[in-house]
């Protein structure tokens, strides 16, 4: 990511961070999915006002992800997630738009 970062810092839309710096990020693969899920829970339901029949529509036409999930684990675990993280924000905040 320091790599990515840094190509941001030559067009000077972010501060340089040195090669040997530790990633201000989350890099454990399980660590970043529940944000992930938040992420994408968040951006459906406040970005592109879908509401929750909407979501799956658009997590159903990922056949690609969906075999691949599939056949990893037996699921389509990031669906079910991230599923579960609009459930919440509509809980929290409120009926879908």
């Amino acid at each position: 990511m320091t790599h990515y970062g840094n190509a941001f810092a030559q067009k000077a839309w972010a501060i340089a961070v040195p090669p040997e710096s530790k990633s201000v990020g989350v890099e454990d693969p399980a660590e970043r999915i529940p944000i992930r899920v938040d992420v994408e829970g968040t951006i459906a339901r406040d970005v592109f006002w879908l509401d929750r029949a909407e979501l799956e529509h658009v997590l159903d036409s990922l056949p690609t992800a969906r075999d691949y999930e599939l056949k990893d684990s037996g699921e389509f675990r990031m669906r079910r997630l991230i599923l579960e993280a609009y459930g919440r924000l509509a809980s929290a905040f409120g009926a879908t738009r």
